[in-house]
């Protein structure tokens, strides 16, 4: 039950070691917390990649959008499906 804990704690390690984790990274503790019903952290982490430069694939929005319909915020769900079409 913590491996949504030790995946962002992992992440914030190489932010702060100046190693940018890469997208596929992002997307493993987005589907970690995300799993573990830590929907608000698998989508702070999503909105940190922008922030962080780190591109976001289809997988980084499924995961996010997984996330908003988890903890029933369907105005985030369309937001971010409105993002992913607007490219």
């Amino acid at each position: 039950g913590r491996t949504w804990q030790r995946a962002t704690w992992l992440l914030h390690q190489m932010a702060a070691s100046n190693f940018t984790p890469e997208t596929i990274a992002h997307n493993a503790a987005m589907s970690a917390c995300e799993k573990a019903g830590a929907w608000n952290q698998a989508f702070t982490l999503f909105r940190k990649m922008h922030d962080r430069s780190v591109p976001r694939d289809t997988i980084s929005f499924e995961a996010a959008i997984s996330a908003c319909k988890a903890s029933q915020s369907w105005v985030g769900a369309i937001s971010l499906l409105e993002e992913l079409q607007s490219g």
